[in-house]
């Protein structure tokens, strides 16, 4: 699935290794270093400062990238897993979620949230109940001809240093046993908000219009600039809203009331499943 091609220094591809269409998006992350997208007849591209210039042809298979002075090839490749390989998907008609999931009981349950929201350690702590860990930052959704199914990809959990240092460190081979991949449906959407000062956690189940709202303000898109592009992505996204129970959950945080979560997120999945799946787990 879109293999990466890593041009070499010595390539007479690096001259003209630079994008010349419309930018598409552009983002300055925390450390100043600008993410760039642009789109031209041809390419798509997509620019990490200090780290590499990725571009893939509209409708083609293989991505080639060219790396920063100083970056090796499997940390270039990783970062490909991770951040550039859902933006191309969701380009060619899948679309992505900014969100963490596992599998659990044959179904994918996915936990969309911003940066800092607890997504990750949620995701990660279920994994250590049994759950096998699914995505960490990407989901990626394929929710055509009238079905929900997730699409895993190649990842390495990231969490932030307090859920590291609670939980500690794995083996590869502890963590390659929690990991999973494959296709499989999608059971339901948490929506993660900040956590709050309350000691209880709250779970609903949101209407069809708040969980549109809701997934869409969790979406990656690589050009919403594009008519067509913008059609089919609403279209794909009102379709989840309308299949999967999607929740908003609100939680205090502190991991003493973690287990207590996690058991209420499951439940509340558990209790949306289709009679059809339960008669058979």
């Amino acid at each position: 699935m879109f293999p990466l091609t890593i041009i070499d220094e010595a390539s007479p591809e690096r001259g003209a290794f630079r994008p010349n269409g419309r930018c598409v998006s552009q983002l300055t992350g925390p450390a100043g270093n600008v993410r760039a997208l642009y789109a031209d007849d041809v390419w798509n591209w997509i620019v990490f400062e200090g780290v590499a210039t990725f571009r893939f042809r509209r409708g083609g298979r293989t991505v080639e990238a060219l790396l920063a002075k100083g970056v090796d090839r499997k940390a270039a490749t990783d970062f490909y897993h991770q951040h550039i390989l859902p933006l191309i998907l969701q380009d060619s008609g899948l679309e992505v979620l900014h969100a963490s999931a596992v599998l659990h009981d044959g179904r994918v349950l996915g936990f969309c949230g911003d940066n800092g929201s607890g997504k990750s350690t949620i995701a990660y702590a279920l994994g250590r109940r049994g759950c096998r860990q699914y995505a960490d930052d990407s989901l990626v959704i394929d929710a055509g001809a009238g079905r929900i199914e997730a699409v895993a990809l190649p990842f390495s959990p990231r969490m932030r240093r307090a859920s590291a240092q609670f939980f500690g460190e794995d083996t590869d081979e502890e963590w390659e046993a929690r990991r999973h991949a494959g296709r499989h449906p999608v059971g339901a959407l948490f929506i993660i908000e900040k956590p709050h000062a309350h000691a209880e956690h709250e779970i609903d189940r949101l209407s069809e219009l708040d969980a549109l709202q809701g997934v869409l303000s969790h979406a990656r898109r690589f050009d919403p600039t594009a008519p067509s592009s913008h059609r089919r992505h609403l279209q794909n996204f009102l379709e989840i809203a309308l299949a999967l129970p999607v929740f908003s959950v609100r939680y205090s945080r502190g991991f003493d009331r973690l287990d207590t979560l996690l058991s209420a997120l499951v439940r509340a999945a558990d209790d949306t499943k289709p009679a059809a799946l339960s008669q058979v787990s």
